[in-house]
């Protein structure tokens, strides 16, 4: 045991005993002397097991043959030296407040008061707050707990939709490839089965035409050297005969190969016609031949776009004059001539319709039966709003179109940005494309 821990007790016990000091004195005399007893148990423990420790290293050591001993340094029990120099401060401290003045001394106790008032003010502080707000911060918790709730059920919801919808857009393209591969099969096929068709009716004409050939060849040799003129005759009638048989034959396999030849197209064409049915009906449309195109957008009404109509109706509209209201003539009030020259009207819908001519080539697309509908529609649309500052609202184009809203404001968007928003057309430009336009609805 060092003997600086008995020493420091033993001075703080004589403190201790000194009377007339301060309770707040003695109370922390008490507490440095108590931990200065704890300190000193610990190293007495401490010290106990490292004796333990050592009488086995001890016997250990003599088990072994020509062990030997040596002096390794201290080996005692560790000391807490942090702990033993806060209690010498502690107390050293304490004796330096003892020799302060009245005044300090005092000033020092306000300050304690002061702490113990605010401890206490806090303690009801906080007991306040937990009174009032403890309720209100429970059902702000439970609010949030409900609303992580919904926001878990709709995400997860979202997530089976958004799923679902993935896997539907990858079933419809898996069968929009399935029927271009069996379309793409169908017409290899019928390639293959008629140049096979072909060829072997090729072949049977190139047989048949060899024994005819061999039998003519004879016979031109029979005339050639014929006995008399009884021989000639026979031979020679022989071999108009056989010229006769392959003219048959010639004439017998022109037809059957163009006959076989011009089932092609029409196979081609049936082909092509059921394709052209499984391409609608994948992507939800309804057509007609020519230039009718019936557009359905699973509602109840269709649509039909007669093109060549369309533009011989467009170019030849003339708005509806507004019926004029009737003057009440004043008595000695002259009527004023109006010498300003009317404006010539102007038809905006011939012009947004051209506009939407110009538009629909400046994207470059090649127009089809599955594109021409929405296209013209949203070229409309988008020419009417670059003329006029008054123009109708997209559901109106969306219900005279017959497609739904979005689609049509989704279009209108992506026309836009394939334009590069480049809607300015110049003069020469639009009066070329309208009298091609008055060109082609002329004739």
């Amino acid at each position: 045991m060092p003997p600086l821990l008995p020493i420091l007790e033993q001075q703080v016990d004589q403190l201790r005993a000194v009377e007339g000091l301060d309770d707040l004195l003695v109370s922390e005399l008490s507490k440095v002397s108590e931990d200065v007893r704890q300190l000193i148990d610990d190293i007495a423990d401490q010290d106990g097991n490292e004796n333990e420790r050592k009488s086995m290293a001890t016997s250990r050591k003599s088990s072994k043959r020509g062990a030997t001993t040596a002096y390794t340094g201290y080996e005692g029990p560790a000391i807490d030296m942090v702990a033993v120099r806060s209690a010498q401060k502690r107390v050293a401290m304490m004796m330096c407040v003892c020799e302060l003045e009245e005044e300090h001394i005092a000033l020092l106790g306000d300050v304690q008061d002061a702490l113990e008032q605010k401890t206490t003010c806090n303690v009801a502080i906080d007991q306040v707050c937990s009174d009032e707000c403890e309720g209100v911060i429970a059902k702000r918790h439970e609010e949030h707990l409900d609303l992580a709730k919904e926001v878990t059920q709709y995400l997860e919801k979202q997530s089976a939709s958004l799923c679902k919808d993935a896997c539907q857009t990858c079933d419809f393209y898996e069968r929009v490839g399935k029927a271009v591969e069996a379309n793409h099969k169908n017409i290899s096929d019928m390639d293959e089965a008629m140049e096979d068709d072909l060829f072997d009716i090729k072949e049977d004409q190139r047989v048949r035409n060899e024994d005819t050939e061999e039998e003519l060849r004879q016979e031109c040799h029979n005339t050639r050297h014929a006995a008399d003129a009884d021989a000639l005759e026979i031979a020679f009638a022989n071999v108009i005969k056989l010229l006769t048989v392959v003219e048959d034959q010639y004439r017998d396999y022109q037809l059957t190969a163009r006959n076989k030849a011009e089932e092609h197209p029409v196979n081609d064409d049936n082909e092509a016609v059921r394709f052209d049915g499984v391409v609608r009906e994948l992507f939800g449309l309804d057509g007609e031949e020519g230039e009718t195109y019936v557009v359905g957008d699973g509602a109840s009404r269709v649509v039909r776009l007669d093109l060549s109509e369309l533009v011989k109706a467009v170019l030849a509209y003339e708005e509806p004059k507004a019926e004029e209201e009737p003057k009440v003539a004043i008595e000695g009030e002259e009527e004023e001539e109006d010498e300003e020259e009317e404006e010539p009207e102007v038809n905006w819908y011939a012009e947004g319709f051209v506009l939407s001519m110009v538009y629909i080539d400046r994207l470059g697309m090649r127009l089809s039966p599955l594109n021409v509908h929405r296209l013209l529609i949203t070229a409309v649309c988008v020419a009417s709003k670059f003329l006029d500052d008054s123009f109708y609202p997209n559901s109106f184009y969306a219900q005279l179109g017959g497609i739904p809203l979005e689609e049509l404001n989704r279009l209108e968007v992506e026309f836009l940005f394939s334009l590069n928003f480049s809607l300015h057309v110049s003069p020469s430009e639009y009066d070329r494309y309208y009298a091609g336009l008055r060109l082609r609805s002329a004739s």
